[in-house]
């Protein structure tokens, strides 16, 4: 067991990370049961999977972790910190990395490891630059990743948007998932990085202006900020030769956050006929 001067004997103590991501990464591929929670401005996605081992391109500027589901930018990196975390069954520990156009963009929480001793903790020891106070990282967040600055027009459908988040296509068409326990895969893509997983959603609720769907099996969770889903796209889409129905979400810049997508093509025509139905900008596709 560590003794109360460890970094990581409270909640309010902060390790930054040299960024050295390759190293963090060596780190965090053999433990099998990670909580990946990634984001971007209009979208989170979480689930529990492991990692497993990257695949770096030819310049080493992105990391690939087809096991995961995940890819991100390193050249976009602006820091990596290693927190504790009480909020969970019991203490656990996460590595979070901070990018140039979102903070925390993404926090890969160690189910398995405890944050109280062992050798994950002394390797992230190791690879400390700095300790700093949690205080202190949430002013540096908010420095490095201010919220956007919206015209009045965008402003407005964003009220709107949020005043009828009950009736808003992207709720109706989750809550129908939900009934028909529809399997689907969910892909949240940035700048800094992109997220794939799989949810059959077993409630939606709205929380804080957000359409939250958690995974029936409680190991994933997707989430849509109302404010930022500025525009909708039904479309067909193949995936292994096969054609899926799938609906993309954009936000005010046009920037895509967020691509849900069935095995089911039928459901295009379905999807289109909800999102037709509400005055939220939409537009729609027929070619592949």
């Amino acid at each position: 067991m560590m003794n109360s001067s460890s970094p990581f004997a409270s909640t309010h103590q902060v390790l930054r990370l040299r960024p050295v991501p390759s190293a963090v990464f060596d780190l965090l591929s053999p433990i099998q049961r990670l909580y990946l929670h990634a984001r971007n401005t209009g979208a989170e996605l979480a689930a529990i999977q492991s990692l497993g081992i990257a695949a770096m391109d030819e310049d080493g500027k992105t990391a690939l972790f087809p096991e995961g589901g995940l890819n991100l930018s390193f050249e976009r990196l602006a820091a990596i910190h290693a927190v504790r975390i009480d909020k969970l069954v019991r203490p656990a520990l996460a590595v979070e990395f901070d990018f140039q156009d979102r903070a925390n963009g993404l926090s890969v929480v160690a189910l398995d490891e405890s944050p109280d001793g062992g050798g994950f903790v002394e390797s992230l020891h190791a690879l400390t630059e700095a300790r700093i106070t949690a205080a202190d990282l949430t002013q540096w967040r908010s420095d490095l990743d201010p919220p956007p600055c919206l015209c009045p027009h965008c402003s407005q459908a964003a009220e709107r948007r949020l005043a009828h988040a009950a009736s808003h296509p992207l709720t109706a068409i989750l809550e129908e998932a939900v009934v028909l326990h529809l399997p689907l895969l969910c892909r949240l893509q940035s700048q800094h990085l992109g997220m794939v997983t799989n949810l059959i959603p077993g409630r939606v609720k709205i929380r804080d202006g957000c359409i939250e769907t958690i995974d029936a099996s409680r190991h994933g969770l997707l989430q849509i900020k109302l404010e930022y889903a500025h525009s909708l796209w039904v479309l067909p889409i193949r995936i292994d030769g096969e054609t899926w129905s799938a609906i993309r979400v954009y936000d005010m810049m046009g920037q895509l956050n967020l691509e849900i997508a069935s095995p089911d093509p039928a459901l295009e025509a379905r999807w289109r006929l909800i999102c037709e139905g509400d005055s939220t900008h939409y537009r729609a596709d027929t070619g592949l």
